[in-house]
């Protein structure tokens, strides 16, 4: 059975957190599981994460919310919250031509175009970007 409410600081849990680590000469199993007390999260740690009590080599963990595939709170399972991502930019770039055989890079982040020619390092619409958004179209 599954509750609700969150581990609060000093609790004792176990955490079983996704492991992301790809290599192909290496095996790594699906998860890696840590028992600890939760600890009150320092301000220099980001949102979205968490601290527990780790090891002699690690005194503290700092774990990843949107990383946590379960958390055992005594023998209970809690159920872990839903951590919304921001969406990553669509980020486009082109090498284009200059007129005396440079080649800049023009780069589109979700509709904002940037080159990287003096012109560009003004914030104009050089003719680099003209360029880059003909051969988007």
């Amino acid at each position: 059975m599954m509750k609700n409410t969150l581990p609060q600081v000093g609790d004792q849990i176990t955490v079983a957190v996704r492991n992301h680590t790809q290599h192909m000469l290496t095996w790594y199993p699906a998860t890696t599981t840590y028992q600890g007390r939760i600890v009150a999260t320092p301000a220099w740690v980001e949102q979205g994460y968490f601290c527990m009590t780790g090891t002699d080599r690690h005194a503290m963990r700092v774990i990843k919310w949107a990383d946590v595939a379960t958390i055992t709170k005594g023998g209970v399972e809690v159920v872990v919250p839903v951590v919304k991502t921001a969406p990553q930019p669509a980020i486009k770039t082109y090498e284009i031509a200059g007129s005396r055989g440079n080649t800049y890079t023009v780069t589109n982040r979700n509709g904002a175009w940037s080159c990287s020619c003096p012109a560009g390092n003004f914030g104009k619409d050089c003719k680099h970007v003209k360029a880059a958004k003909l051969q988007a179209a």
